[in-house]
């Protein structure tokens, strides 16, 4: 099977034989998905130790995960053996994304344990909002294309209407997806408009030129962006991203071509119309810190009503209790807000997140 190589002279040349090794790895867990990267899929991890000091973990995720959204069994124990593991050195990503929900969640499980993320032919959708932006480095293989066409989103808490969505059924349940992604953003750094930009699909003058000097009909319907890696960086602030680890097409056409050599319903746009000229200079909407107070707030009192309250007792240490219930240590002391684990009371109440452990 051929591997698209890197056109990344900032990666050293061990580092880039080693991506060309791993990618291979996560393409012959799913061979499926390499040419439908809508299928199901799945989720591999995969930990060797190429020599007696260090072990490298690489983590598949691949295809839709159909499977983890329709059997939330199934999702909950993804995300405790996920959990498992205090970092990852890549994250390799092959999907036009799914369920929300099920992505997001993977993703606050991810934050903070992955050092580079590397988008192996397509990250669409849910792929792009989520997994792909919580590593520090960015690396996109040659002839892939990362591409958004918003999300869940919400500036005020008023409002009866998500940003970054079409059609809402469970106007609740978006809310509570809304929340959990602006705490996400906030705590990248990431600039919420990123969804709110890419959810108006409509054709800019780059686009219209492109078709009418090809005389090709123009698409009635059009997937989302592939945003330029200068966008991404300057207007929505997203880190780890560099004209060199992250390849992109030349050209607008090069865009439309690559995209429809994948799939024939692949049909994005580049920049979205506020984007004039390719510059930053559209009404930035800050998110109020209170905005940001109310989602951590939410996030914390969710996270609280799926804990259970444990009892500490003589004898228990923080480093038992979180070996007995599957939940890193430093994570436990976290939510309980302990400095020390050595100066724990006696009956001192211990909140612990139920359900982390594999059945």
């Amino acid at each position: 099977m051929a591997i698209d190589t890197l056109a990344s002279p900032n990666t050293t040349a061990v580092e880039r034989e080693n991506i060309r090794k791993y990618v291979s790895k996560c393409q012959e867990k799913h061979p499926d998905v390499i040419n439908n990267p809508s299928s199901s899929g799945g989720v591999e991890v995969i930990s060797f130790s190429p020599n007696l000091i260090k072990t490298i973990n690489l983590l598949c995720i691949y295809g839709s995960l159909e499977r983890f959204s329709l059997d939330l069994d199934k999702r909950q124990k993804l995300l405790n053996l996920l959990s498992r593991y205090k970092s990852y050195d890549y994250l390799f990503l092959n999907s036009t994304g799914g369920d929300v929900d099920t992505w997001l969640s993977i993703s606050e499980v991810l934050y903070d344990r992955v050092d580079s993320v590397v988008v192996d032919r397509i990250c669409i959708s849910s792929c792009a909002n989520y997994p792909f932006l919580i590593a520090d480095k960015k690396i996109v293989l040659r002839n892939s294309l990362v591409i958004w066409h918003g999300g869940p989103i919400i500036h005020d808490m008023s409002e009866s209407k998500i940003l970054g969505l079409g059609k809402q059924k469970n106007i609740e349940f978006t809310r509570e997806l809304a929340n959990r992604t602006l705490f996400l953003y906030s705590k990248l750094n990431v600039n919420t408009q990123l969804l709110e930009h890419t959810a108006e699909k409509s054709l800019g003058l780059i686009e219209k030129n492109y078709f009418e000097k090809s005389n090709l009909e123009s698409p009635t319907v059009f997937t989302g962006y592939a945003l330029k890696p200068n966008i991404l960086k300057n207007c929505y602030y997203i880190n780890g991203i560099n004209n060199i680890d992250m390849w992109y097409p030349a050209s607008y056409e090069q865009v439309y071509r690559l995209a429809q050599s994948r799939s024939k319903s692949l049909q994005p746009l580049q920049t979205p119309k506020v984007l004039a000229g390719n510059s930053c200079t559209y009404e930035k909407k800050i998110i109020p810190m209170q905005m940001k107070k109310d989602a951590a707030k939410f996030h914390s009192n969710k996270l609280k009503n799926e804990n259970i309250e444990y009892k500490f007792k003589s004898g228990d240490t923080i480093f038992a209790l979180s070996r007995k219930y599957c939940i890193d240590q430093k994570e436990l002391m976290k939510l309980n807000n302990l400095d020390d684990p050595k100066t724990i009371a006696v009956n001192t109440i211990i909140d612990i997140p139920q359900d982390r452990c594999l059945k």
